[in-house]
């Protein structure tokens, strides 16, 4: 029945067009019919010479020499920006679900300079007593008025409009709702130059006086930011921004808690909030000192490098074991040979005597050196118990008016010689110890690397006697100098003692002088005066302490 109708009204159209008659047409429901245009018809900057008639009350001029894609039901549509393109370039003077009843009529009439669209007691889709009567016109000249005669639209939404581009705002509303009467809207509603409407309302046409200022007007109160110029574009810029990045500026809404995510993900350290900060703090920590905590990567090698730099002996992996071990070997055998035995020795007091030109010197070989020297006359013997502690009693510091002059020891007694011979022997056993003591050692630990065991005591010796230089007392450099004596010569596995004598061009030998000094060397004998030569007394004397 459609299809009927359809072509009915079609055939219909060609002879309205022609006769320029008002032929009555029976529509169905949602239908239309194509109507040529004898003239070519402006609208939004476009130019038209076909248009399309809807039941549903819509004049379209979309799709020219196609057929229409939309019916325009069921209900009205909000027009803005986002209406749908279906809608675009159309003239909507009820734009509703209608229903065409028995008592419904149709009509077209124009010629070239105009064309009219007729809808007559057209019913509302729910109520078919709700009639309603409207037509529409057009002219070459832009002109379109739609002029209302009856309106009763109760229950579905309704759209009065004439719109271009709706994307671009090409639109002019005049009314959208659910339900539609006769107060809604005004009777007649006219646009183009020869109508009133440019007055009300210049964007009816491009044609307008006033168009352009309104068109603006119209873009920047949709959207402020639709151009520069645009009333409230700046506060519409700095929402937008804001919107988009709330660290564009301090004040944007968001901003603190932004910067504050923005710096823990530079760096989880910038506050303990952060997320990570636990772990990264970790981390710093045991980057600044891998002993930070025994979780730390590199722990066991910074603890292992820390011990090796307490205490060389730690392991023999230390890259300082073979010195630590050879300095222990000097230390240990100074401190065997300085062991305290039962005896408690008086350092004697420089005499105030002048140097004697006539004392002797009296040389001996390296084994017998211990019973070629005789003690000072002024030191005495008292055997106690090997567990008894040793009294050592300090030379008084020696006056200004002295240093010029050496001591001069008078001829041991009787019974201080015995006392020097027990002594003596004592000495020998301690000197059988400390080479048992070193052997022993060699053979334990450092016996098969001797070459490094010999740099290491190299070095010892060399930080030895840079503290024998440095001593600031003549007992500390008395001191310290039997620790130089005493690595002199250090070979592993041999009698250090005996190797500490200093050495002649031909033999081992010991000067002791009691009367005087005198030496086998000029040179020498130019820097043994003054204080040299109270210094040398001294070293005599302090061969026959045990310990100090």
């Amino acid at each position: 029945m459609k299809k009927f109708l359809l072509a009915l009204l079609m055939s219909i159209s060609c002879v309205v067009g022609a006769q320029q008659i008002k032929t009555p047409v029976t529509f169905g429901d949602d239908t239309w019919v194509n109507v040529p245009l004898q003239f070519p018809f402006p609208l939004y900057g476009r130019v038209f010479t076909n248009s399309f008639m809807f039941s549903n009350g819509v004049v379209s001029f979309m799709n020219v020499g196609a057929q229409p894609t939309n019916s325009y039901c069921c209900e009205g549509v909000q027009v803005n920006n986002q209406t749908p393109i279906s809608f675009h370039y159309t003239i909507m003077p009820m734009q509703t679900d209608l229903y065409p009843g028995p008592q419904s009529r149709f009509y077209t009439q124009g010629d070239a300079t105009y064309q009219k669209y007729w809808w007559e007691n057209i019913s509302e889709y729910s109520s078919g007593n709700n009639l309603n009567t409207f037509q529409v016109e057009i002219k070459p000249t832009g002109y379109i008025g739609i002029k209302y005669d009856q309106v009763n639209i109760q229950n579905q939404l309704v759209t009065s409009a004439v719109i271009g581009d709706a994307s671009r705002g090409e639109y002019s509303l005049h009314y959208y709702g659910r339900g539609m009467t006769a107060s809604s809207v005004p009777s007649l509603i006219e646009y183009g130059s020869t109508g009133s409407i440019c007055t009300s309302n210049p964007l009816a046409d491009p044609a307008c006086p006033g168009y352009a200022e309104a068109y603006f007007n119209q873009q920047c109160s949709a959207n402020p930011l639709y151009a520069a110029t645009c009333p409230g574009y700046q506060q519409a810029y700095y929402t937008q921004q804001c919107s988009i990045n709330p660290l564009y500026d301090s004040g944007c809404p968001g901003y603190a808690g932004a910067y504050f995510s923005q710096q823990c993900t530079a760096n989880p350290l910038y506050d303990s909030l952060c997320p990570g900060y636990q772990q990264a703090y970790f981390n710093e920590q045991c980057t600044i000192n891998p002993l930070y905590n025994t979780g730390c990567s590199g722990y066991a090698v910074a603890y292992f490098n820390q011990q090796c730099q307490a205490n060389g002996l730690y392991s023999q992996q230390c890259p300082n074991y073979a010195t630590a071990y050879a300095k222990q070997q000097v230390l240990q055998q100074q401190n065997v040979l300085t062991t305290p035995t039962a005896t408690t020795i008086v350092s004697p007091l420089p005499t105030t005597n002048t140097v004697n030109n006539t004392g002797t010197v009296q040389l001996v070989a390296d084994t017998n050196v211990n019973n070629a020297i005789t003690p000072p006359a002024t030191t005495s013997a008292t055997s106690v118990s090997p567990a008894s502690p040793v009294s050592v009693v300090n030379a008084q510091p020696v006056s200004q008016n002295t240093v010029q002059q050496a001591a001069q020891p008078p001829a041991p007694t009787p019974t201080q010689a015995a006392a020097q011979q027990e002594q003596k022997q004592e000495q020998g056993k301690t000197e059988q110890k400390v080479a048992n003591t070193v052997e022993k050692k060699m053979d334990s630990g450092a016996k098969g690397d001797q070459q490094k065991m010999k740099d290491a005591v190299a070095k010892v010796q060399k930080e030895i006697a840079k503290e024998a230089q440095e001593a600031k007392t003549i007992e500390a450099q008395v001191a310290t100098q039997g620790l130089v004596v005493g690595s002199m010569n250090f070979v592993p596995g041999f009698d250090a003692y005996k190797n500490a004598l200093i050495p002649d061009t031909n033999a081992l030998l010991m000067a002791r002088q009691y009367q005087k000094p005198v030496v086998d060397n000029q040179r020498a004998q130019r820097r043994l005066s003054g204080a040299n030569e109270l210094r040398w007394q001294q070293m005599v004397d302090s061969q026959y302490q045990i310990g100090k």
